[in-house]
């Protein structure tokens, strides 16, 4: 199994606290790519996804992050917008 460090949250709390943790390599499916970060950030929708208001019910681990900056490491079938290789940032 390959790995990758991922910054995670293992319950819910107000006061955000994140570990770091090994995490399963995504693979890129159908119409996906795979972006190797080399900058991420926190923003609110982590706060309410992991102690705000759409933290309840939610199954945890949480893995934040949804800003970032990197390269296309993998792409998945049927995807034609991007190369591996590619800059990208979301």
């Amino acid at each position: 199994m390959s790995t990758q460090t991922a910054y995670q949250q293992k319950e819910a709390a107000e006061c955000a606290f994140v570990v770091n943790a090994a995490a399963e390599k995504p693979t890129a499916g159908a119409k996906q790519v795979v972006v190797k970060n080399y900058g991420a950030g926190v923003n609110p929708i982590d706060w309410k996804a992991t102690g705000g208001p759409f933290a309840e019910g939610r199954p945890f681990p949480v893995t934040c992050g949804v800003d970032g900056a990197g390269v296309v490491d993998s792409i998945g079938e049927g995807v034609t917008e991007f190369a591996v290789g590619d800059k990208v940032f979301y």
